[in-house]
């Protein structure tokens, strides 16, 4: 078995708050290979998106390494590999579906002849073609989310991280992304 997609060893966070310490993790071990789907479950409280904050290098650990891909998460540059869609995604309310994915794959450095058919075939997928130049101020919370999975997906990532990524799903919505996730591991991708 080759290197691990994700490779967390003995992290720890704690939290400080005047006096009062919190310990969000503690040693936490855990490794997810290419190609796998991998659920993180667990309560309200539990750490689960402190994890994935620290293996995006939005926090820094107490202690323990972080790597993702073979890269040592906040010291090797591994974020252009990757794909993320936040648990609340944000998005700038008065750009069209369009402009935004257009955004982030030209941050992304994706050439303008494959970004717009990358654009199409992910606003299809995604069953946003209807909105395609709605500004997305006017969406709904289910619509905003299918959108971060098609901004997720822009770079055409290895590695995709989504934090809760049915939230605000209708049923037809959370078929969509189980069918997405299942496409991606057909795809050689790893999701975490």
């Amino acid at each position: 078995m080759g290197s691990a997609a994700i490779s967390i060893k003995k992290i720890n966070k704690i939290f400080r708050a005047g006096c009062k310490t919190k310990n969000a993790l503690q040693d936490l071990t855990l490794n997810i290979q290419p190609n796998e789907i991998f659920g993180f479950l667990g309560p309200n409280g539990a750490g689960k998106s402190t994890t994935i904050k620290l293996l995006l290098n939005f926090l820094k650990p107490n202690s323990g390494t972080l790597k993702i891909l073979d890269k040592v998460v906040g010291k090797e540059e591994f974020r252009h590999d990757i794909g993320y869609l936040s648990e609340l995604p944000f998005f700038y309310d008065h750009l069209t579906a369009h402009e935004t994915l257009l955004l982030s794959g030209r941050l992304s450095g994706i050439p303008g002849t494959l970004l717009g058919s990358r654009i199409q075939e992910l606003l299809e997928r995604m069953n946003l073609t209807d909105a395609i130049e709605r500004r997305v101020g006017g969406f709904s919370k289910g619509m905003k989310q299918r959108l971060g999975m098609a901004n997720a997906l822009i770079h055409d990532p290895e590695l995709l991280i989504f934090d809760e990524p049915m939230s605000g799903l209708d049923p037809l919505g959370r078929h969509l992304i189980k069918g997405l996730i299942a496409d991606l591991r057909a795809q050689g991708k790893t999701v975490f």
